[in-house]
């Protein structure tokens, strides 16, 4: 259901022209088609989607989206490696409690 509305979402802004392609896959998505083709593995994918409950106060919901809005997702301190398609981090293993490497590639 997430993946199936974010991807939807993705695809009504691309066919109004309101998605913003950047400049680095301006080559690769052209038309409807090649966008499709980009987005259409995503379905695939396992996507990693945490919702906090909801605080019973409003202003207490908008402290904290904005401590998560304000900053990236990953800091540079945690970057170890990136050349474009594929990125390495450090990150903690809460299981563990020891400090892990995770390698992806980039889309």
């Amino acid at each position: 259901m997430w993946r199936f509305s974010i991807v939807n979402l993705l695809r009504t802004a691309y066919k109004t022209g309101k998605l913003v392609i950047p400049h680095q896959y301006q080559n690769h998505i052209t038309d409807l088609t090649s966008f499709n083709r980009f987005i259409n593995p995503e379905y695939n994918k396992l996507w990693h989607v945490h919702f906090a409950k909801a605080q019973p106060s409003h202003h207490q919901n908008v402290d904290y989206l904005g401590r998560y809005l304000k900053r990236p997702p990953l800091s540079n301190s945690r970057l170890l490696h990136y050349d474009g398609k594929e990125v390495i981090f450090r990150y903690i293993d809460r299981k563990t409690g020891k400090q892990e490497k995770h390698t992806s590639t980039t889309f």
